[in-house]
């Protein structure tokens, strides 16, 4: 690379890779970056990375509402169920989110 600045790049373990920015005129400066995959952050976390909406669009395609409301005993699920009703119940209702994620983590298992 020619010009002002030059870059080295030199991969020292998994996920991290030093890069050395020389200039002209001036010494070597360097600067050490980590990278890190979002999924490799979390891999034995079956949760990591789904959405609340994910999880109920699959519990609701595994179990159907009926399903649903014989694993988990809440009204969201019984009475006139809705994806958008369910969800905003399950965002303001930790106990009851807490259940829909352990029967996912179940199915996936």
């Amino acid at each position: 690379m020619s010009g002002l600045f030059e870059l080295e790049a030199k991969v020292i373990s998994k996920g991290a890779v030093r890069y050395i920015f020389t200039g002209n005129p001036g010494p070597k400066q360097q600067i050490l970056f980590t990278f890190v995959p979002i999924m490799e952050q979390q891999p034995n976390n079956p949760l990591h990375g789904k959405t609340l909406q994910m999880i109920l669009e699959h519990l609701v395609e595994t179990y159907r509402w009926e399903g649903l409301a014989y694993h988990i005993d809440i009204n969201c699920f019984k009475n006139e169920p809705s994806m958008q009703s369910s969800l905003k119940f399950l965002r303001k209702t930790p106990w009851a989110r807490e259940q829909v994620e352990a029967l996912y983590v179940k199915t996936m298992r």
